[in-house]
């Protein structure tokens, strides 16, 4: 960052963000983050911006921690219009994120191949054949487990992979499993908020559903017959063209 690209307003917003994303980590590893953060500025600078083909509405990927919450509150009180896509939400049962993202990149993967981007096409089914393998060893009882680093890092893959099949819109859609899964989370929030009270009896929503008294094994079979209904329709959709931004 060049000193002169920084207002005095734009460093203290960042430096905020930053302290505030990363709370949790300085608090776990008993680091004392004050003047560690400190965004360079100069008095005298003007405000600049940068040429972004979509500046009203950016698409902000993060996994379902209290740091990614925070940073993403930070930024929508910075005015910026942005949607949430999780995956990490979804990683709190056995085979659940791991078979949700199966159907997810097996619709994209579809779309890629029909609008002729093989190699789109080919990556994804090259994840999907390593999801099958983790798979084998995530279900119930799970041997292997894909936490922060495989959540989030796919999650950022499935909406590149949106993006360059210019099927963004329809993300929401073949995804509607890990959407429902992060709502659940802001629904439980704002009702604690508002009206004082949960709505739901623990989120993300299928720690819900186990607390109503379904089995891990019924939520996550469940989830995945949701998932697969969702990306059916959203490949058709996208087929059609009504996943394009342009």
């Amino acid at each position: 960052i060049k000193d002169n690209w920084l207002t005095k307003k734009q460093a203290e917003f960042w430096n905020t963000v930053y302290t505030k994303g990363l709370g949790e980590f300085f608090y776990k590893n008993k680091i004392d983050f004050r003047n560690r953060v400190q965004f360079p500025y100069v008095l005298n600078a003007r405000a600049h911006s940068v040429a972004f083909p979509r500046a009203n509405a950016s698409l902000l990927l993060f996994g379902g921690g209290k740091d990614s919450i925070v940073s993403g509150e930070m930024l929508r009180r910075a005015k910026k219009r942005f949607s949430a896509f999780s995956v990490n939400e979804a990683d709190g049962l056995d085979g659940l994120a791991g078979g949700i993202l199966l159907f997810c990149f097996g619709a994209f993967g579809v779309i890629a191949y029909v609008k002729g981007l093989t190699d789109l096409a080919v990556f994804c089914a090259v994840i999907i054949g390593s999801l099958l393998a983790f798979l084998w060893f995530n279900v119930f009882p799970a041997r292997f487990f894909m936490g922060d680093t495989g959540s989030m890092s796919l999650g950022i893959t499935l909406g590149i992979i949106a993006m360059l099949t210019n099927s963004a819109l329809v993300l929401p859609i073949i995804a509607f499993p890990l959407v429902l899964e992060s709502l659940s989370v802001i629904v439980q929030v704002l009702s604690k908020k508002l009206r004082g009270k949960k709505l739901f009896l623990s989120t993300p929503i299928h720690h819900h559903f186990e607390a109503i008294g379904w089995p891990e094994t019924k939520v996550t079979m469940r989830m995945w017959i949701l998932a697969a209904v969702c990306a059916s329709l959203g490949t058709i959709l996208g087929l059609l063209g009504a996943g394009k931004l342009s």
